[in-house]
């Protein structure tokens, strides 16, 4: 009889499996499965991955920070889907078996068995987020008030980087997509910048800020925005977390700065749908997709008018809080 090499070989006649303990039969839920997925791993060695190749995949589909949790839970978790026994997740906190799925998730793309990852996590019962402990962050600590402290800290700690922190603030972006948007500025400020609309057109540029999740299309800016940028020499990201560190002891509350700008536009009475867009989100409703179709130019224009008072605000003018 002829040797096979292979761990998992499908008979089609008898719908068995050649498994280490000889032949078996098909893992329930699976039984689809007329082959191996390309790049099934044989043993839960940890030599099966070409970990390097992987941090190639994920370092170029997601951003650096993502990639980062990415690689380390991959690392941490990539038994479950060698040994297809999810029962492990099933232990963890909420939290934690998001960040586990997100890696298993990328790590089953990578060799080729996103369907079995799928079939597993659905066999276990195991969802991406429940939401039956859902609290409305309305109704948690960080009140706006709490977060603006928080942020005026830290864009005082930036001292003569102060600029950077007012940008953002500003603008709504991530931090990372400002950071860029400062980068893009310096060099591409034509083709960049609409004077006529008085946006930063970020959509022009796909691959800095049109990523798989997360998005920034237009950001509005006013003069001040504008007289910020012309004088902000761009860091990285990490040397501004550094610089942080050492006169905070922590990387700053920069998760903050979206909130504070998505609250107070919405106090102001701008609409959602355009905090959303400016934000870098894209409803999936029917509503959004197909019917809403406002004239833009004044819904820019209700956004600037705000700017200045927002920007009172955070240098510590409470009058307009």
């Amino acid at each position: 009889m002829k040797q096979f090499s292979l761990n998992f070989l499908t008979f089609a006649d008898h719908n068995y499996v050649a498994g280490p303990g000889g032949l078996e039969p098909p893992t329930p839920g699976l039984e689809g499965f007329k082959k191996p997925p390309a790049g099934f791993l044989t043993t839960s060695s940890n030599r099966e991955i070409n970990w390097d190749e992987f941090k190639q995949y994920i370092y170029g589909h997601y951003s650096r920070r993502h990639a980062e949790d990415l690689y380390y839970y991959a690392r941490k978790h990539y038994e479950l889907l060698v040994k297809r026994d999810f029962s492990p997740l099933l232990r963890l906190s909420p939290n934690g078996r998001r960040h586990a799925l997100l890696a298993l998730s990328a790590l089953s793309k990578f060799l080729g068995m996103y369907r079995e990852f799928k079939s597993l996590r659905e066999s276990y019962g195991i969802k991406w987020s429940s939401e039956e402990n859902f609290i409305p962050p309305i109704l948690g600590g960080n009140s706006f008030t709490r977060m603006l402290n928080e942020v005026r800290e830290t864009i005082r700690a930036l001292g003569e980087k102060w600029r950077i922190g007012m940008f953002l603030a500003l603008s709504g972006l991530r931090v990372e997509e400002a950071l860029e948007a400062t980068r893009v500025y310096s060099l591409e400020k034509e083709n960049y910048l609409n004077s006529e609309l008085g946006v930063l057109e970020h959509f022009r540029f796909p691959n800095k800020f049109i990523r798989r999740t997360k998005k920034a299309f237009i950001t509005v800016v006013d003069d001040y925005m504008l007289s910020l940028l012309d004088s902000i020499k761009p860091p990285s990201y990490n040397a501004l977390r550094c610089y942080l560190k050492r006169h905070m002891g922590h990387s700053g509350h920069f998760r903050l700065f979206r909130k504070i700008w998505a609250t107070y536009m919405r106090r102001e009475g701008i609409d959602s749908e355009v905090i959303d867009l400016l934000q870098g989100r894209v409803s999936k409703t029917i509503f959004m997709r197909y019917y809403y179709r406002p004239d833009l130019r004044p819904l820019l224009e209700e956004v600037r008018v705000r700017l200045p008072s927002l920007s009172k605000i955070l240098v510590g003018d409470d009058s307009s809080a």
